[in-house]
């Protein structure tokens, strides 16, 4: 008489996600700046993000897993938003999956983001030239006719540019570049995009009309703050709510402010007499 012995093995300690690496944008807009992870798991997971730099750039909603098959694996969505890179230059991001209990899995898991570099911006004519067209996409403006990417800068209705026989040239070196922007009707909840920055011999800021602006909350941001030739800054009916602190920065070149139509509950501190 012959016996056979036959041994089922139970199901692994598993945490499985069906994406193990995730490529993404630079930049998009707000609604879009999102992707979705099935994963199927045995045991409770909590999610550990792993960042090249110090930047905390990628943000996981809540979710739930219901184990109400013992051992058998139930699936789960991760929701994982992410914010714009401005650098030039690829970055990386690892979520490593990990059991609740701290016990060890039968295989790691983790979802590798890889973000693509934002174009470089370089201090010429053609920098201003994409600096303006991010500074349109990022506000998701749409007012027609304000750039065409078909035609050279000088004919784009929002932007006026330094002529060589303007009288207030800051320096030889600005001739063809963005003088004035203003755009008008967008929908942001972010403020004014990082790009501005590189605009460097702006004069004249104009932007007004954004969409739903009674229930936004935004800070003007930092990068408007570094520009040394502005003069005029008309930023209205935007959804201001703070001013950074480094607004200050420009009380010597600043001769005209208009920051009607706000979401201010009373004057920031940093506008002084």
């Amino acid at each position: 008489m012959q016996s056979v012995e036959v041994v089922q093995e139970g199901y692994a300690r598993a945490i499985t996600p069906d994406k193990g690496e995730v490529t993404i944008a630079a930049s998009a807009t707000r609604d879009a700046r999102r992707f979705d992870v099935e994963v199927s798991a045995n045991v409770e997971f909590v999610v550990e993000a792993e960042y090249e730099g110090e930047e905390s750039w990628l943000t996981v909603d809540d979710y739930t897993l219901n184990l109400d098959r013992g051992a058998r694996p139930r699936s789960t969505t991760l929701g994982i938003s992410w914010k714009m890179n401005h650098a030039p230059e690829e970055r990386t991001a690892t979520l490593h999956l990990r059991s609740k209990d701290g016990k060890p899995l039968d295989s790691p898991a983790t979802i590798v983001v890889r973000q693509t570099a934002a174009p470089l911006i370089e201090d010429n004519r053609q920098g201003d030239s994409l600096a303006v067209i991010a500074i349109y996409e990022k506000l998701e403006c749409w007012s027609e006719g304000a750039i065409s990417t078909t035609e050279g800068m000088h004919r784009w209705e929002c932007v006026r540019l330094w002529e060589a026989n303007d009288p207030t040239l800051p320096s030889k070196e600005a001739v063809g570049r963005v003088r004035d922007i203003e755009l008008s009707y967008f929908d942001t909840y972010e403020g004014i995009p990082y790009e501005i920055k590189y605009l460097k011999y702006l004069e004249t800021i104009s932007l007004y009309g954004n969409v739903n602006t009674m229930i936004k909350s935004i800070d003007l941001g930092e990068e408007i703050c570094t520009l040394e030739y502005l003069k005029a800054l008309r930023v209205a009916a935007f959804g201001l709510a703070s001013l950074p602190k480094s607004f200050k920065n420009l009380g010597d070149t600043l001769e005209d402010l208009d920051l009607n139509s706000n979401n201010f509950v009373g004057i920031p501190e940093v506008i002084t007499e």
